[in-house]
């Protein structure tokens, strides 16, 4: 469940390059910055999952509380506060320009990158300093490393200026917060002041069909970001999407064997799905297409599996209350 974020922020990302009049491949690399960008808040979850591994290990309803109670204060904490995540869309872009400006031998633009992602990070430091918790900034910095590295990529293998790598990272880091809504406790994104969320949105009273439910929002987010990579790569998504996605139809027959999934016991569903998902490499044998292309219908055929098997088992949740 940590996907939609960053193929909601692909979608925008092409979407806002192509509205401002730039070329579909060009778009296409705004897009993707965008997407990575908004994956960097989640790398504060690696310090929970260390901290709480002989928990998780037990594959138990208790082993996955201990998880969420580690995670409480690392894991959208810090990281997913408004403030924290534009001083890594700045380190981001700072990274990009400093890469650049590196390789073509210019030194005063070097030292001004580095200046500015750490004027802005000490900024951050002073400003939250003594609220944030040690794991906290651990967390925060995992995030910053992010930006980081994912900036140097950019600066070395695409031609985007500063301005459209720090707008597309900006989109993917301040959307994130606000795409945790439905999961646990919302993040505080506008710390210091009051959260603008005091209560996750609830899809459905039962448990499992709340869980569920997400899981689909989830997966409609990358569908989103599929239908906005056909749109500027001409590709056809029905027919990038293999015959196999049609066994996600016997994932209900497997659930019918294990204990019913909610969100204390997540991994009941999360489990179960990965042989499912997995169906989705089939497609990056076909030696006869381009890398690229059998990367999209590996990626629209492990989605379209997964979104089978969730409907189909959502089916057979409900069948009892429909006859």
């Amino acid at each position: 469940m940590f996907v939609g974020h960053e193929f909601l922020a692909l979608a925008a990302g092409i979407a806002l390059a192509r509205a401002a009049g730039l070329e579909r491949e060009r778009a296409l690399t705004v897009g993707l910055v965008a997407g990575v960008s908004a994956a960097l808040p989640d790398l504060d979850v690696l310090v929970a999952v260390v901290g709480a591994a002989g928990a998780l290990a037990e594959l138990s309803v208790a082993g996955w509380e201990q998880f969420w109670v580690a995670s409480e204060g690392i894991h959208r904490g810090v990281t997913h506060t408004l403030l924290a995540s534009a001083s890594a869309a700045v380190v981001l872009a700072a990274s990009a320009v400093g890469q650049r400006a590196a390789r073509q031998g210019r030194r005063l633009e070097v030292s001004g990158a580095i200046a500015v992602g750490a004027a802005t990070v000490f900024a951050v430091l002073a400003f939250l300093g003594p609220a944030v918790p040690r794991t906290g900034w651990l967390g925060y910095s995992l995030m910053l490393f992010g930006a980081i590295v994912v900036g140097g990529l950019v600066g070395s293998r695409s031609i985007l200026g500063w301005r459209p790598v720090l707008g597309a990272s900006l989109l993917g880091l301040l959307s994130h917060p606000f795409g945790d809504v439905f999961m646990a406790s919302p993040p505080q994104a506008c710390y210091p002041l009051g959260p603008f969320m005091t209560a996750p949105i609830r899809l459905a009273a039962d448990p499992t069909l709340n869980l569920l439910g997400i899981a689909l929002v989830e997966l409609g987010a990358v569908w989103i970001g599929l239908f906005a990579v056909a749109r500027v790569r001409d590709l056809n998504i029905v027919r990038a999407i293999d015959r196999l996605a049609l066994a996600g139809l016997t994932f209900p027959l497997f659930m019918a064997l294990l204990p019913t999934p909610t969100m204390a016991a997540a991994h009941w569903l999360g489990f179960p799905l990965v042989p499912f998902a997995l169906l989705g490499l089939v497609p990056l044998r076909d030696s006869e297409r381009a890398a690229d292309e059998r990367l999209y219908r590996s990626i629209a055929t492990g989605t379209a599996t997964l979104t089978l098997g969730l409907l189909a088992y959502g089916l057979l949740l409900l069948a009892p209350g429909l006859v």
